[in-house]
């Protein structure tokens, strides 16, 4: 990874994966941009899609799947959604957002990466991806996460396990 990032950084990327027909699984966005080699996306995206949806007509998913890269675990959270669209060939939309980060702390990264969806898919803005992983990182206490944006406050104690999210 950037060797910059600090290791107290909760998130040390974000990507947003779409499903093209033709081309499969696609890397819609990254942020940081150069964090992330083209290799490492392509995996990323290929993992981000679950083989065991496609015959569901809607819903979400969440789960999570650890890549080596560079010698170091990489964990990555992906929270995945498919809703019914008739402007779609295949039918539905089909969309995930993963979160990359050294920290394995399923719960936490549950209701991050359902927020970071919500927020990405829902706010009209260009910056969405940016906007989520300064706000997750801004504290930058590897303990002890606070969240306080225009969208939502969340505070955590990782050591604690504990999670209050108020909008």
């Amino acid at each position: 990874m950037n060797k910059n990032l600090g290791v107290t950084d909760w998130i040390t990327g974000i990507l947003t994966i779409r499903f093209d027909i033709e081309e499969g699984q696609l890397v819609d966005n990254c942020y940081p941009e150069t964090l992330i080699p083209e290799s490492l996306k392509k995996l990323i995206a290929y993992y981000s899609f679950p083989d065991s949806y496609v015959n569901r007509p809607e819903g979400e998913l969440y789960y999570f799947f650890q890549i080596n890269f560079q010698g170091t675990p990489l964990n990555c959270y992906v929270y995945f959604n498919q809703k019914k669209d008739s402007s779609v060939q295949r039918g539905f939309d089909q969309k995930s957002i993963v979160l990359l980060s050294r920290f394995h702390c399923i719960k936490i990264f549950k209701k991050l990466t359902q927020l970071a969806f919500e927020i990405n898919f829902t706010r009209n803005e260009t910056d969405n991806l940016e906007y989520i992983f300064k706000s997750i990182n801004l504290n930058n206490n590897p303990r002890v996460l606070i969240i306080d944006s225009k969208d939502f406050i969340l505070k955590l104690d990782k050591k604690e396990m504990s999670l209050i999210i108020s909008f």
